[in-house]
Order: C-alpha cells, then sequence, then structure tokens
C-alpha cells in the first residue's frame, strides 16, 4: 500500500487540547482520517436504508429486480436503482478506506 508523508498545521489551542489524548502525532492524523472515512460510512449507509425501507430489500436484491429482462421497465425505480447504486458504490469505497485505515495503525 502506497503511503505518503503529510504536514498539517492547526490552530495551537486546538493541537494542545487534543494532543494528550494520542502518543504521536502520526497517531492524530490517522485517528482523525479514521473518523472522517467512518462518518462518510455512516453517512451513506443511512442514505441506503432509505431506499432499503422504500423497497423492502437490499441493494443486490433491488438490482437483480430492476434488470431483470422480463419484467416491464419501471421508471421510478430505475432512477432510484441508479441513484442507489452510486450510494451503494461509494458506501462499499468508504468501508474500504475505513479497512486500509486500520491496518495502517496495526
Amino acid at each position: 500500500m502506497e503511503m505518503q508523508n503529510v504536514t498539517l498545521k492547526v490552530p495551537a489551542n486546538l493541537y494542545r487540547s487534543v494532543s494528550d489524548l494520542f502518543e504521536t502525532r502520526e497517531e492524530m492524523l490517522k485517528d482523525f482520517l479514521f473518523s472522517i472515512a467512518l462518518t462518510k460510512v455512516s453517512d451513506y449507509r443511512k442514505r441506503e436504508e432509505v431506499y432499503e425501507k422504500k423497497y423492502g430489500q437490499c441493494f443486490k436484491k433491488f438490482e437483480k429486480m430492476v434488470l431483470d429482462k422480463d419484467r416491464e421497465e419501471n421508471f421510478e425505480e430505475w432512477d432510484d436503482y441508479i441513484t442507489w447504486k452510486a450510494i451503494h458504490e461509494a458506501h462499499n469505497l468508504w468501508a474500504e478506506r475505513c479497512k486500509k485505515l486500520e491496518k495502517c495503525s496495526t
């Protein structure tokens, strides 16, 4: 996995208020990045839940239903499919980033 060195300038009072929580600056930055990734995962998960409630099924089942050639096309479902697919893929992307960040911490 490719790593990137980062220099970050933050207000001194902010740094002092959180620096005692971490042993190193690197640990602090990793925690910050992990928090961002977790927030993204949570946000996309909540957006997926809207569609799961609406259709009473997970994305994979919905996708199979919408793409079924023997079914009459429903434009509302098709629009929701396109949006839901983007949300689903974004959720998976951020979940994968969380896993990579966890590996960096070990």
